[in-house]
Parts: C-alpha cells; structure tokens; sequence
C-alpha cells in the first residue's frame, strides 16, 4: 500500500517503486483539487492508496474504496487511474 499524508487544496504528491535490479516497478501520482484526489499509477499490478484520514468518501468514481478507520483505501488498477471525492 502507498499512504498519501495530508494534502493541502493543489498540491501533489509522487512516488517511484524500484525492484532489487534498480529498475522502476510502479510510478504512482495523487493531485489534490477542492475535496477531489485523483490517483494515477503505472506498473503492471494493482496498487492500493490510503489517503490518511482524508475522512469519508463521498465518490470513488468506480474505483474499489473501503474505510480503515477516517482513511480510505482506494485499489487501483495496475496502469490506471481513479478520482476520488472526499465529503465534506
């Protein structure tokens, strides 16, 4: 799972995944816009986010969501991308 911390109105968050050989496995960005966060992810397997008590999602816009206490755990699929709506 990648967590994603608290992220302010326009702000965006990357990270890179490498395998033990130094090659890049997983790309994965998270965009924040109002109460929307949009994920996207490059790699060949499903990844699950968990937006760190982001709160309760109001619109996982498709995408396979459940609560770990005031996070959501949004799965991905593997070279996709999800927008999430985080009620207010």
């Amino acid at each position: 799972s990648l967590r994603v911390y608290a992220l302010a109105d326009g702000e965006e968050a990357s990270t890179c995944v490498y395998n033990k050989d130094a090659e890049k496995v997983l790309t994965a960005v998270v965009k924040r816009a109002g109460s929307r966060h949009e994920i996207e992810v490059s790699g060949g397997k499903d990844v699950s986010v968990v937006l760190i008590h982001a709160g309760a999602v109001k619109d996982a816009g498709g995408a396979s969501c459940r609560m770990d206490g005031d996070s959501p755990v949004i799965r991905v699929p593997a070279s996709g991308k999800a927008v999430v709506e985080i009620a207010e």
